[in-house]
């Protein structure tokens, strides 16, 4: 049987982890730009070094609706909802995909999410439909 702490506390350690690998890349990439010197080719060095900004960029947005989510599972954690369907296993906080939680399978979505909003106020017993797939509520965690 999963809690919504388990769950809560596997999204958290996924948010850090991928939090620690863009931090990484974006520590290499800033390396690699200081590091890089101007070469003979000249437009190639430009064209280098601009393909490191945009995927800083990249990695920087990245890092901000980690961050972003992390906060969320620190601070809004009581509005969250683990939901027990017919059709699965919803966490209904932060929007991160199939998790696995002590051997048993998650799916993490947003409250702004479509079923996200259809699920989030369902009680027990009851049904809603999307895309013509029917989701009977089982339990609310």
């Amino acid at each position: 049987m999963i809690t919504k702490e388990d769950v809560r506390a596997a999204a958290k350690r996924l948010i850090e982890s991928r939090l620690g690998n863009i931090r990484s890349s974006l520590h290499d990439l800033d390396s690699a730009i200081r590091n890089d010197t101007k070469s003979s080719a000249g437009d190639k060095h430009e064209t280098s070094r601009a393909m490191a900004h945009l995927e800083q960029e990249k990695l920087s947005g990245q890092l901000s609706l980690l961050e972003s989510q992390l906060n969320a599972i620190d601070t809004q954690h009581t509005a969250h909802v683990l939901l027990i369907t017919d059709k699965g296993n919803f966490y209904i906080g932060v929007p991160l995909g199939k998790l696995s939680v002590n051997n048993t399978e998650v799916i993490c979505i947003s409250r702004t999410s479509p079923l996200g909003g259809l699920l989030y106020n369902v009680p027990v017993n009851s049904q809603v439909s999307l895309n013509s797939i029917s989701y009977k509520v089982l339990e609310r965690l």
